[in-house]
């Protein structure tokens, strides 16, 4: 359990994150655990005096003025300029350190004091809050996973016990951070150029302006909100019962496309059902009534089966005699009349013969006073939410849906119709089944192909779909290597959940790049037209990181 935990926190602290700013937050949580910062409010306490002392004396002593405001830069900042100092010998050149502390030194050295001051102060500011949120999601995370019971803890340490791997999201965002940083980087270099050479601007200016960018060249809003959105819907997708192995299954999870399901065990409870009665010379209604009286004291499948779907009442005085040969079938006499019931083989050594009418389905024969009078067939019956699920995954985007077993086509094809499948496939040997993954993954090269299965009995299938989904994975340890996917119950409908919630998820990281993103181009079209001053720049962007914390917060509620 310290494993996963220890990985949660990593990622969620945006350690081990790969990107252009890989230090860019590793300073600023060592003393969030538990809530805000102590040390920090009383610095920026003390910064922000020095700051509005400054302001006030700012317009009689300017050099005492320019004194307060480099305190309070030193003082809001320190940490800053040392971490600045430690990754240019770490080459790690766009750290958000460096780039702060170059923003900050570079305002006073041009007449803006002032300015840097208030940029530090305010980045400071946000880091604390953004450090304050990102421990909260941590802790709720956590306070999660402890109070699940042992045996999901349990099986939850094997699952994250594998190097947390990423999605294809995740994959590109690592590739975006690395352009991302140096471009901007580039525009401000060509901005304090270009303006003053080609604009009529002075020097002054155009290194102004392109400090304003420097302060929107680090990512940190995308860096840091991706993996917590992540680990945020994992945690809330625990909540439910549904355990991801990694980001990168929530990510190919949201992007699913076909789903097909193992029939035993899965879509169906194990127990069986009269699916088809054919009778001759009688009502099927009184062949029903006949059957289920002969079955009274019998406590077989089969017999259990024939009772429950009859919906009178059984008179056991009228049973005369009753004798049971298990796993063939039944003599009695009821009310003077003589029954056979039970297999074809059973019926045909008591000289009763169904002709014909022999099946190769599961079925049961009956024969009343020596002639043959007609069959039951059976099937499994499904799961309470099987039909649902099928139907919910039916009107969902056209999804690609297919059903495996290795039950006969006739009584294949009664139980697809009955949940409302259309694809299935009948008599498949396990090889036959991964084959058919395979085949079905060759022609979802677009999106995902989920496969839901049995962890003990569909292991191969498992790990040979793009995705593997064990139901009833809370009493398998097979469930925790083979799948991707651990649903620790057995409901069917809980694959609908695991969708849901990998969309939502995923939903929630874009919407957190976009809205960073878009912030970040309008301060660069402010600041290309001199309507943004560095303090609002550093506002801006140390508010939609925090905006963007609290909107992974989001991926932990499931709708």
């Amino acid at each position: 359990m310290n494993r996963f935990f220890h990985e949660i926190k990593e990622a969620v602290a945006g350690h081990g994150h790969s990107c252009t700013c890989d230090g860019c937050m590793e300073e600023h949580h060592d003393h969030h655990h538990h809530g805000f910062d102590r040390v920090m409010i009383v610095r920026l306490a003390v910064a922000a005096a020095l700051f509005l002392a400054g302001v006030i004396l700012e317009g009689s002593h300017l050099t005492a003025s320019l004194v307060l405001f480099i305190l309070s830069v030193l003082c809001a900042g320190y940490d800053i300029f040392i971490s600045a100092v430690s990754n240019l010998f770490s080459r790690r050149l766009f750290d958000e350190s460096l780039l702060m502390s170059i923003v900050a030194i570079a305002a006073i050295l041009i007449g803006e004091a002032e300015e840097g001051a208030s940029v530090m102060i305010l980045f400071q500011l946000g880091e604390l809050f953004q450090g304050y949120a990102v421990a909260r999601v941590r802790q709720n995370i956590e306070g999660l996973m402890e109070n699940r019971s042992p045996q999901t803890t349990e099986v939850l340490a094997e699952v994250r016990s594998n190097k947390s791997e990423k999605g294809q999201t995740e994959e590109f965002i690592t590739k975006f951070c690395r352009v991302y940083t140096p471009v901007v980087l580039g525009i401000a270099a060509a901005v304090a150029v270009v303006l003053p050479l080609f604009f009529h601007q002075t020097f002054l200016e155009g290194i102004y302006k392109a400090l304003v960018i420097m302060v929107i060249a680090c990512p940190c809003a995308i860096v840091i909100s991706v993996p917590l959105s992540y680990f945020a819907g994992i945690g809330g997708a625990t909540r439910r019962g549904i355990l991801f192995k990694n980001t990168g299954a929530m990510d190919a999870v949201s992007r699913t496309l076909s789903v097909v399901f193992d029939k035993s065990g899965v879509l169906d409870s194990g127990a069986l059902k009269v699916s088809s009665i054919k009778c001759e010379k009688m009502d099927a209604s009184v062949f029903l009534r006949i059957a289920a009286h002969a079955c009274a004291y019998s406590t077989s499948p089969h017999a259990e089966s024939i009772k429950a779907a009859y919906p009178g009442v059984i008179y056991i005085e009228l049973i005369e005699a009753f004798e049971e040969t298990a796993g063939q079938g039944i003599t009695v006499v009821v009310n003077g009349v003589s029954i056979v019931l039970g297999s074809a083989e059973f019926v045909c050594a008591h000289n009763i013969d169904p002709g014909e009418d022999i099946s190769g389905e599961d079925a049961v024969y009956l024969g009343i006073d020596g002639r043959y009078t007609g069959r039951m067939q059976f099937s499994s019956a499904a799961k309470p939410d099987a039909q649902g699920t099928i139907t919910v995954l039916r009107w969902d985007s056209n999804k690609e849906l297919a059903l495996l077993t290795e039950d006969s086509p006739a009584a294949t094809e009664i139980f697809a119709r009955q949940i409302g499948i259309g694809r299935y496939y009948a008599g498949c040997g396990l090889s036959d089944k991964v084959a058919v993954v395979r085949d079905m993954e060759t022609r979802c090269r677009k999106g995902t192909l989920l496969f839901v299965g049995d962890p003990e009995r569909d292991k191969a299938c498992l790990e040979a779909a793009d995705i593997g989904v064990a139901l009833r994975g809370a009493d398998s340890d097979a469930a925790i290597q083979a799948a991707d996917v651990v649903i620790m119950d057995d409901s069917p409908s809980k694959v609908i959940t695991a969708i849901e919630a990998a969309r939502h998820t995923r939903s929630i990281v874009w919407q957190n790049i976009g809205f960073a993103l878009a912030f970040k181009l309008i301060i660069l079209i402010l600041d290309v037209f001199g309507a943004c001053p560095l303090w609002l720049a550093v506002f801006a962007d140390v508010g939609v990181a925090l905006l963007a914390v609290l909107n992974s917060l989001r991926a932990f509620r499931i709708r």
